[in-house]
């Protein structure tokens, strides 16, 4: 596994057991998810959504990095997204008991390391 590729301060990579290496949030270790109805360039997870599903923001000096590149929320935050897929981890969530890969209708997806 080549982990030299650049990511941002707010990620973290574990080994997730059966799941393989997962992204998760940094500080917090909840895992990080990807949501279909969004698109490279505009999170459709807004208003309601987002209070479970909540954006990873971008501090403010952040710049895009290999695999990671931001992605401009209606509010005017900055959003990371992973390989083209705005990043979000869910609200209760747990570090050792992912709830969120396959909710509303398996629109939800971990978010699991790839070369």
């Amino acid at each position: 596994m080549d982990l030299s590729s650049p990511y941002p301060p707010e990620v973290s990579l574990i080994d997730d057991g059966t799941n393989g290496y997962l992204w998760r949030r940094c500080p917090g270790d909840l895992r990080l998810y990807t949501y279909d109805d969004d698109t490279s360039t505009k999170s459709a997870c807004t208003g309601a959504c987002e209070i479970i599903w909540m954006p990873l923001l971008a501090g403010p000096g952040a710049k895009n990095l290999g695999n990671w590149t931001l992605v401009q929320r209606a509010a005017g935050y900055r959003q990371w997204a992973y390989k083209g897929h705005p990043i979000y981890t869910m609200i209760g969530d747990k570090p050792n008991d992912p709830q969120g890969d396959g909710k509303d209708g398996g629109k939800w997806h971990l978010v699991p390391y790839e070369k």
